[in-house]
């Protein structure tokens, strides 16, 4: 059986380093760092209260137990509170996990050794939305709250065929178009997607600073699921619940800063914070032939794996969406915020698009998908539509004949 443990005998055996450098010199022996994490020590050296007060409260919780923690391949949902993904995120920090961050395998990185070796703006950024999260636990914990609240990392998958998605009756429901450069992160109350890396958090705990690492460094408890979900295949989704958002984001890719503390709003129901995401990642078409996309193969596989995360039972009946597998990864927003748009009506729930900057979903795409609707076109309907699909021609300009037609 596959379990994942840290190495916790230091924090028995040894005090808190005194110093900076002491901290940087049991950092370096515990994952052989190739030299000084001299990026930390600058970062530390600029913000003495987090190694004075935050570091010492960090050492504590790591002499602590952790559940018994199994891939999420094999029990498929692991179920944590809010002290237990800290007390995982501090032994990421102490980078306890016996995990190569440069080479992945079956698993991403989960130690934070690459945020430490050199000075960087992205990575300071980082480090300090980690504090932020780090301090604020810390006060509540002082404070007595025994950080009990739920965070839930759910399994999905979908096999579905052609055929199956071909007979489905099933209506369309809403597809509301947002204004440019409106943001998913703003649809607090939805079933929010996460565009995702097929390995979870992607670049988070390293350079990456798009829409996923962004994600996952305001809400840092996203990262637990780094430490127990392996790569996702390409039937499968993993809904996650239940994590805060402790900071603001600033600027994006390079341009990527802090934008400072954060209190969510998001309202607890029975124990869990009501946040909803869904990580499912998309083919990256750089390295292959971006005509694949149109072929039912490859078409099949998205619908599946939207439909596998969109049909998780107690999620809201809106997700929040947009441009997802398109951009550097080369897909096509107009045929997959159809796709989105299939599986999220086969699972009953609307979808409230963000389309960012691209114009012609923008300007189309409300009025058409509304025109549908009105004409009660159900599911099977756009898939007949979308397996005719003439690559030479946009999508959006087939799409809206095609509606006007029906």
């Amino acid at each position: 059986m596959t379990v994942f443990l840290p190495k916790q005998d230091v924090f028995h055996h040894s005090s808190v380093p005194e110093t900076i450098q002491g901290l940087s010199r049991l950092l370096k022996s515990r994952v052989a760092l190739p030299c000084s994490p001299i990026g930390l020590e600058q970062f530390l050296s600029r913000n003495p209260l987090y190694f004075r007060d935050v570091v010492p409260f960090l050492w504590e919780q790591a002499k602590e137990s952790l559940p018994l923690i199994e891939p999420l391949q094999q029990v498929e949902r692991m179920e944590l509170t809010q002290l237990e993904a800290l007390r995982i995120l501090v032994h990421s920090f102490f980078c306890s996990f016996d995990r190569d961050s440069h080479r992945w395998r079956e698993y991403p990185s989960i130690n934070m050794d690459r945020m430490f070796i050199e000075p960087s703006r992205i990575y300071d950024a980082k480090l300090t939305m980690f504090f932020e999260y780090f301090s604020r636990q810390q006060k509540r914990w002082e404070a007595g709250d025994v950080l009990d609240r739920k965070i839930i990392f759910q399994l999905q998958s979908s096999s579905k065929t052609w055929e199956d998605w071909g007979g489905c009756t099933k209506r369309l429901h809403p597809f509301v178009v947002h204004p440019l450069k409106a943001s998913i992160d703003d649809a607090k109350d939805a079933f929010r997607v996460d565009f995702a890396n097929r390995y979870l958090g992607g670049a988070s705990l390293s350079h990456g600073c798009v829409q996923e690492e962004i994600m996952f460094v305001l809400c840092p408890e996203l990262n637990v699921g780094r430490l127990f979900c392996a790569a996702m295949k390409d039937t499968q989704t993993i809904v996650i619940q239940g994590c805060e958002q402790f900071s603001l984001p600033k600027g994006y890719g390079w341009s990527f800063s802090n934008g400072g503390p954060y209190h969510d709003p998001t309202v607890t129901v029975d124990g869990m914070l009501q946040s909803h995401i869904v990580a499912m990642d998309a083919v990256d078409y750089r390295s292959s032939f971006s005509q694949d996309q149109y072929s039912l193969p490859h078409m099949l596989r998205d619908i599946n794996k939207c439909y596998s995360g969109f049909c998780m039972e107690d999620t809201p009946d809106v997700i929040a969406t947009g441009n997802w597998g398109c951009g550097v990864f080369g897909g096509d927003a107009e045929l997959k915020s159809l796709l989105q748009w299939i599986s999220a009506s086969m699972a009953e729930k609307s979808i409230s698009y963000f389309p960012f900057d691209h114009e012609v979903i923008a300007e189309k795409y409300g009025s058409a998908t509304e025109m549908a609707i009105e004409k009660r076109l159900r599911v099977c309907d756009v898939i007949q539509f979308v397996s005719s699909i003439d690559p030479q021609i946009s999508v959006a300009r087939q799409f809206v004949a095609w509606v006007r037609n029906q």
